[in-house]
């Protein structure tokens, strides 16, 4: 069998480093973008919440996580 060398040479990240604030206009673009994400029979039920770190509306959507998740979330 063939090795695929991109599948085999990909990093899975699970982390990010902080390269500063994520602006309106990137917020824009990443909605725009998952919005047109396919979907189970092109129904396109997405449905997206955000906030910024720091704030009562972050620490609420935190809380709705997964207790695994909830570890990563933190920073």
């Amino acid at each position: 069998m063939k090795r695929i060398e991109e599948i085999w040479m990909r990093r899975t990240v699970r982390e990010y480093a902080r390269a500063g604030a994520v602006t309106p206009a990137h917020m824009q673009l990443f909605f725009e973008a998952a919005g047109r994400a396919p979907s189970a029979f092109n129904a396109q039920p997405w449905r997206f919440w955000y906030a910024q770190s720091g704030t009562q509306e972050w620490e609420l959507l935190r809380e709705l996580l997964l207790p695994g998740n909830i570890e990563w979330a933190v920073n």
